[in-house]
């Protein structure tokens, strides 16, 4: 492995960016289905909090925030690879 490896400057092949590609989409898949079930238990929060029902708050709320972290981790990861196969093929190195 070369500094340039280590450091994501080397140069990209066909077959990378096809999997980045790929591996770009399936983020894509997961970071909607997340802000799906993030809506849905805010939906659910608000509710039980309208109608002065305690139970089960704290459980959502701790939901919410841990699927709050999770898109973070997501976006992170599309956004370090948007950076690494940024521009068509032949400007990616």
């Amino acid at each position: 492995m070369t500094a340039a490896d280590l450091h994501g400057t080397s140069s990209v092949g066909p077959g990378d960016a096809l999997q980045a590609d790929h591996f770009r989409k399936t983020l894509f898949e997961e970071r909607e289905r997340i802000v799906d079930h993030v809506a849905k238990h805010r939906d659910q929060l608000g509710r039980r909090l309208e109608m002065g029902t305690i139970s089960g708050v704290a459980h959502l709320r701790s939901q919410v925030q841990s699927l709050e972290a999770e898109l973070r981790y997501v976006d992170g990861l599309l956004a370090k690879l948007d950076g690494r196969f940024a521009g068509p093929p032949t400007d990616r190195r």
